[in-house]
């Protein structure tokens, strides 16, 4: 287990993961009736026009879990418990957006607290581009990851 955590956190070769579809309208409204988030700024184009905005926006704390779910695929043989979340949101996106997911792992971690028996600390920082390339979030985020039994 610790062996194959050592090579996931060793990776000398940053990751990259696309989305195959870009970000729809669809995705803003279940959001907004998932968490009742109705502001104009996801909901009314006509009040983001106003503002010179090219459309709704993409709720800004969606994104990082658009990333978790690339995570969660990407090593389906680890359990995971998020324990520190730092998020930058830098620039807008939109519906019919493109996104992808830059995710060096940065270190294990070994610190004075309570470890979940057999899981290992990893430090991860994950930033977010659009198709143009620009930078639009950057997240940090602290796991406790075990191999699932």
């Amino acid at each position: 287990y610790f062996e194959d955590l050592e090579e996931l956190v060793k990776k000398t070769v940053v990751r990259e993961s696309d989305f195959s579809e870009p970000l729809a309208h669809e995705f803003v409204k279940g959001y907004v009736e998932l968490t009742g988030d109705d502001a104009p700024t996801h909901t009314s184009r006509s009040y983001n026009l106003l503002y010179n905005h090219k459309d709704i926006f993409i709720p800004g704390l969606a994104i990082p879990s658009l990333a978790e779910v690339l995570f969660r695929k990407s090593y389906p043989y680890f359990v995971h418990v998020i324990r520190d979340f730092r998020a930058k949101l830098i620039r807008h996106l939109y519906p019919g957006d493109r996104i992808k997911v830059i995710e060096p792992y940065v270190e294990l971690r070994n610190q004075n607290y309570l470890i979940i028996e057999n899981s290992s600390p990893v430090f991860c920082k994950r930033k977010i581009i659009n198709q143009d390339n620009e930078t639009t979030g950057m997240f940090d985020i602290s796991y406790l990851i075990r191999r699932k039994n």
